[in-house]
């Protein structure tokens, strides 16, 4: 938060340090001029890194947060009939547990982890795509929508693994 608003305050500067370059440029005086200029690329330069440090700063909490989460399950264990791991293209599906030897528990597990997977990849296009000229091009309301719609999706995306994690879990406190 405290990152946005003084980006804010420093873009806010750049403009009025521009303006001031003009006022400068008008009245002949190039020297000043094209120091309030240099000075207020600097302070968007500033504003700009703040930013980006933040989106870096949320990036790692979330990278963080899955390994944390992940150390735990592998602490606590996971029973070798719930364990799911993602298949490469070139491998063959014979490592697959046939559907039939599943118990119910873990056919619910199973439905749930390939909801999460789909909804995964379409949550992150979604975001690819919100970094885009494209959307950027889009009407206020398209994009507002848009910004609604992957929160809605990241929200169900985290609830979704929470439910996943307690159903393993229970899974296997079951055994």
């Amino acid at each position: 938060m405290k990152e946005k608003i003084i980006s804010t305050v420093l873009v806010i500067m750049a403009v009025a340090m521009y303006t001031t370059a003009v006022i400068n440029f008008i009245q002949g005086d190039v020297l000043k001029g094209v120091s309030d200029v240099l000075m207020a690329c600097s302070d968007v330069i500033i504003a700009w890194v703040l930013m980006r440090q933040e989106f870096y700063a949320k990036a790692l909490k979330a990278v963080g947060k899955s390994h944390f989460d992940l150390i735990n399950a592998l602490e606590k264990g996971v029973s070798v009939k719930l364990a799911i791991a993602r298949k490469d293209e070139d491998e063959d599906e014979g490592d697959e547990i046939p559907e039939e030897e599943l118990t119910e528990d873990e056919k619910r597990i199973k439905r749930m982890a390939e909801e999460y997977d789909q909804l995964a990849g379409r949550l992150q296009r979604l975001q690819e795509f919100r970094d885009t000229d494209t959307y950027e091009q889009l009407p206020e309301n398209s994009r507002y929508l848009l910004d609604k719609q992957c929160k809605a999706m990241d929200d169900y995306e985290s609830t979704l693994k929470q439910r996943i994690q307690l159903e393993c879990d229970t899974a296997d406190k079951k055994e």
